[in-house]
């Protein structure tokens, strides 16, 4: 009887050696093959996404197929199932911009993802981070804001937000109206602790104009251009935004010339 799902944790708890199948620039990811592979000889299945195809639609489909061609002659319902993601693990801020990567591969049902070129303590600290549900608080610094204390500006002072959370929750229909209407209002309600200035308030309002002409019809397109950052400003200068008006239809292509 299986102690664990994962196989392969279940034999390190056991200090024995794990072996895994699987390529590292890509696997064959569709149905068939998963209940084909649901009987492999290995403790685990590796999936080589940083060099190969990031195919979630295939993963699932995979995924899918070991569950139904199980269980493995373990008694485990899926062979371990590893995916490389394509993230380099070099530094914090890279693994967390690529969090949306974990999320993805985990949402498709796959025991684990291994963080690729991890050079730093502080780069893993951030991909276990990335790869827990805000509720799960293990392997999580314990220094950071939970997400409610976050969205309550993470300074344990009753924000606007908060007092929301309180009174008819997060979702309560006058906030949501009030966020429709004001993109600016909604990054600062879910972002309490970000630096606002006049560039933010001129980027929400063009962005929000955007999504209403575009909701309208009027196919439009924006263009924003910013500064690189000046260390001793001398002024204060003017947004450069500058929509773009629809492009004209293309003229209608001429019939072949006959030959002569």
């Amino acid at each position: 009887m299986p102690k664990r799902i994962n196989r392969a944790i279940e034999l390190l708890e056991q200090d024995q050696a794990i072996y895994y199948v699987g390529g590292h620039s890509g696997h064959v990811m569709t149905y068939p093959q998963g209940c084909q592979d649901a009987h492999v000889w290995a403790d685990y299945i590796n999936v080589g996404m940083e060099h190969g195809a990031f195919d979630m639609t295939g993963l699932a489909e995979y995924m899918r197929g070991l569950a139904e061609g199980g269980p493995t002659r373990s008694g485990h319902r899926t062979p371990t199932v590893v995916v490389e993601a394509p993230v380099n693990g070099t530094d914090p801020a890279n693994v967390r911009f690529n969090a949306w990567q974990f999320r993805q591969i985990l949402g498709r049902g796959v025991h684990g993802v291994l963080l690729c070129q991890a050079e730093s303590a502080s780069a893993v600290r951030a991909f276990v981070e990335s790869c827990r549900y805000p509720h799960q608080a293990a392997g999580v610094d314990p220094s950071l804001p939970s997400p409610g204390e976050r969205l309550r500006g993470a300074t344990g002072e009753a924000s606007e937000t908060g007092q929301i959370l309180e009174h008819g929750g997060l979702y309560s229909e006058a906030w949501k109206l009030r966020c429709r209407h004001d993109f600016g209002y909604f990054r600062q309600r879910i972002h309490p602790g970000m630096l606002w200035g006049w560039w933010n308030e001129v980027i929400a309002t063009e962005l929000a104009q955007f999504y209403r002409d575009f909701i309208a019809g009027k196919r439009p397109k924006i263009v924003i251009c910013t500064w690189p950052p000046d260390p001793n400003p001398r002024a204060i200068r003017p947004p450069r935004v500058r929509r773009k008006t629809p492009a004209a239809p293309c003229p209608p292509v001429p019939p072949p010339v006959p030959p002569m």
